[in-house]
């Protein structure tokens, strides 16, 4: 029988943030900032979507940003008459 010798390593918020911050820097890649800090580069990807944290204002700008571009548009809207 398979069993695992490591558990699944859970990251605080306050290094996420400091991922996310070093991300956000000019000229950063993902994956560069990723490698830097032992990660990968998808998972620090999911974080930047915003799974994996519970960040609900970047959630909520995210959902603004789309109504306003109209991809908010209730499904009443879009059938037919």
């Amino acid at each position: 029988m398979y069993s695992r010798s490591a558990s699944r390593r859970r990251r605080g918020a306050e290094f996420k943030a400091k991922v996310l911050a070093a991300c956000d820097e000019p000229g950063a890649s993902i994956s560069g900032v990723a490698l830097a800090h032992g990660l990968n580069a998808n998972l620090v990807r999911q974080w930047r979507a915003g799974r994996g944290t519970k960040n609900q204002a970047r959630r909520q700008a995210i959902r603004v940003t789309g109504a306003e571009q109209g991809y908010g548009a209730s499904t009443d809207d879009r059938r037919p008459s």
